[in-house]
């Protein structure tokens, strides 16, 4: 079991409850971590912003990831476990490579749209759904790993996903039972 805490620590915990290991000054995580083979993957929050970590199964930070705004949704692995799907609260997708952090492709939302709730990946892989405060659903083609071209010193770009749709599932003002 891992938790944040409002010190800025992470934690596992047994589940009989004994501590396993902590991680001092990570940010106070307010999502489910996504974990995988002895990885744990988790968003934070910090006065600067947020990042993005991967540790591993001692606690020990492997990389971090810096975000421009905090990371309040959990971070979705892809099936693999060799991509993390991030959403900044700020309204920025991320995919990053899981063994090092690289940073696969960047997605702006448009302005203003915030999110704090998990993206969802399809079962194929192929789309990347993002539900914002401003309710409003984003379907995003995402590309296929094998396909993306990393930022190179030789001016290579990245390839970034492309909008499927957006959908309006309601109002700020709506009343739900």
């Amino acid at each position: 079991m891992y938790f944040s805490a409002f010190n800025g620590n992470y934690y596992r915990f047994s589940p009989e409850g004994a501590l396993v290991w902590s991680s001092p000054n990570v940010g106070v995580a307010m999502n489910q971590a996504a974990v995988s083979d002895g990885r744990v993957f988790v968003g934070t929050v910090h006065e600067e912003g947020g990042s993005v970590l991967a540790l591993d199964n001692s606690g020990a930070i492997r990389w971090r990831v810096t975000t421009e705004s905090g990371v309040i949704a959990s971070p979705v692995l892809s099936a693999d476990a060799s991509t993390v799907y991030v959403a900044t609260y700020g309204g920025v997708l991320l995919a990053l490579r899981a063994e090092d952090g690289e940073q696969r492709w960047r997605m702006p939302l448009p302005e203003g749209e915030r999110v704090s709730a998990a993206p969802v990946l399809s079962a194929d892989e192929g789309s990347l759904y993002v539900h914002t405060n401003s309710h409003q659903v984003f379907a995003f083609q995402t590309p296929h790993t094998s396909q993306v071209v990393l930022q190179s010193a030789g001016g290579a770009q990245s390839q970034s996903p492309s909008i499927l749709w957006q959908r309006s599932i309601g109002s700020a003002n709506s009343t739900y039972f």
